[in-house]
């Protein structure tokens, strides 16, 4: 399937190909994105053989992202394949949380020149986070709920950006500010912008923590201008409590949150549980 879509990007098409988030072949996408670079240099160098906008537009729609696959278990789960395929060069990943955001995604796959895409999606409905007038860029993550007096930022993509917003409106009820970011893709400015603020960030993922490895990333290569604190900087994930990476069983998607603290309710505590600890050492 993948090599059929490459078959037809290379023809011209803007091709798209789709399954489940473990099951797109990871030697096949690394050869697939090793002809993509190929391509790219071609176009650059003065004596090419290819002229521009002649790269590749294959798009890989990962779908039943995070824990959206709820009772398949283990072979099925798609918390490890947004950290596995960050490592292959070429390839742009994308989270979707909204059914807005994924419509402004596909006009912007569409419009072309846009290259490899792993795009990931949900299986099951979801409230809206976007108006119609929401135009996606890549590289651009979203303050959806900025909150007035905020010390704690918390940063998601996909479902999780919904549990974030449920966890912002259970600390404002008890009076405590949160500011809630949808990323996508990786905003390397914003986290910088973020991690400079002085605020405490909180990386709640369904997944083993793209955005937070991406984030460690953006701060070394930015060291020089990084103001702020790894101390101020929590993460929850699908890691052990070692680090480790590690495979999900089978259970509901209920079960699933609740298991990995990544319900509302738990998000919210954590956050509580940060201030006062910070007050604490105050």
């Amino acid at each position: 399937m993948m090599l059929i879509g490459e078959g037809f990007a290379a023809l011209g098409y803007n091709t798209w190909t789709s399954t489940f988030c473990p099951f797109f072949n990871w030697q096949v996408l690394r050869r697939i994105a090793v002809g993509q670079q190929e391509r790219l240099e071609a176009i650059e160098a003065n004596d090419g053989w290819l002229s521009e906008g002649h790269g590749l537009d294959l798009t890989f729609l990962a779908t039943a992202a995070n824990f959206e696959t709820r009772t398949n278990g283990a072979t099925h789960m798609g918390n490890d394949d947004i950290t596995t395929f960050d490592a292959v060069g070429q390839l742009r990943i994308i989270d979707v949380s909204c059914p807005q955001q994924m419509l402004s995604i596909m006009k912007w796959i569409m419009g072309g020149n846009q290259g490899l895409l792993y795009v990931r999606v949900m299986r099951t409905g979801s409230a809206v986070l976007y108006d119609s007038g929401y135009t996606f860029e890549f590289g651009k993550g979203h303050i959806l709920r900025q909150a007035e007096g905020d010390r704690v930022v918390v940063i998601s993509s996909g479902r999780g950006v919904h549990e974030a917003l449920a966890a912002a409106e259970l600390c404002a009820q008890n009076g405590v500010s949160v500011t809630v970011v949808d990323m996508p893709s990786v905003d390397e400015v914003l986290l910088l912008e973020l991690y400079n603020s002085g605020k405490v960030l909180l990386f709640a993922e369904q997944n083993n923590g793209y955005l937070w490895q991406n984030f460690l990333k953006v701060i070394y290569r930015n060291r020089d201008l990084a103001t702020g604190s790894l101390q101020r900087v929590v993460t929850v994930n699908t890691l052990t409590a070692e680090g480790k990476p590690q495979f999900i069983h089978s259970a509901t998607y209920e079960e699933l949150i609740e298991a990995f603290g990544l319900t509302p309710a738990y998000i919210a505590k954590t956050v509580q549980g940060i201030l006062f600890t910070r007050r604490e050492e105050n």
